[in-house]
């Protein structure tokens, strides 16, 4: 029995399938997206993407700006500013520690008449002054309670540029701590203020240049400020001062461990 013959056009059938799908599909994609296709040139393809790139950078920039300013950016660890400025301020010369009973005579205690404020020798270890301070009902913004330490010498202060104390205090947010110098009838300041104090004995290092300069004038009573700022030749003293607003009771104390100059 005899097969029929197989046209030979059959045998292509499957190319000229695809070639009908693909020639569709291409006239269709021309009539639809023609008009795109003749704009998107390469050149314009490539300066998209410049264009998305610089957009891009300019986002991340902006969100960086946002999170941190510029000017409060953390320095490279490779200028480590502030351990060059610990480092020059060198080895500290002690000034006094109370440890003699006899330097209770340096210590003198002076309040508003709304507070009330004691300053003696303790003697519990470490060996230290102590400034009690009673707030009264009536206290208010200017109310005071200070205890002032007078060393039994000058001491010079030479390349020195800050002083230190070992601090502890109960009852405390903050302290206002500055170092004297007396000159005749007159007495200037080296004050820091909103010095924090703990329960638990921290140093505490002051630069000069980080203080406000005031001029005390024992005959007429007065605080003024100096012309220019400058910092000390000769240190007399330290005081530290408390009011109504660095307190969280109506009593507080404050221990001062010891003083030098760095």
């Amino acid at each position: 029995m005899t097969q029929p013959n197989t046209p030979a056009w059959l045998a292509f059938a499957p190319a000229i399938l695809l070639a009908t799908i693909a020639l569709v599909v291409y006239m269709a994609f021309q009539f639809f997206f023609g008009d795109a296709l003749e704009t998107l040139t390469i050149g314009s393809l490539a300066e998209l993407e410049t264009q998305a790139s610089k957009l891009a950078n300019e986002i991340v920039t902006e969100a960086v700006n946002v999170i941190e300013p510029p000017s409060r950016r953390k320095r490279s660890p490779a200028a480590p500013v502030e351990k060059k400025a610990a480092t020059s301020l060198g080895q500290p010369l002690a000034l006094l520690d109370f440890t003699g009973q006899e330097q209770a005579v340096y210590l003198k205690a002076t309040s508003s008449p709304d507070m009330k404020a004691t300053f003696i020798i303790d003697n519990d270890y470490p060996v230290s002054a102590k400034l009690s301070a009673v707030v009264g009902d009536r206290a208010g913004g200017k109310s005071f309670a200070s205890g002032r330490v007078t060393l039994p010498k000058p001491v010079p202060v030479g390349g020195k540029r800050a002083f230190s104390a070992y601090l502890k205090g109960t009852r405390f947010k903050a302290v206002r701590i500055a170092a004297v110098e007396q000159v005749g009838d007159q007495f200037i300041i080296w004050e820091k203020r909103d010095v924090p104090v703990g329960d638990r004995w921290t140093l505490v290092t002051i630069p000069f240049a980080d203080c406000d300069m005031w001029m005390y004038d024992l005959k007429s009573h007065k605080y003024t400020r100096p012309a220019s700022f400058s910092e000390p030749e000769n240190i007399s003293g330290l005081q530290a001062l408390v009011q109504p607003a660095q307190v969280t009771g109506p009593t507080a104390t404050l221990w001062i461990g010891s003083i030098s100059l760095r």
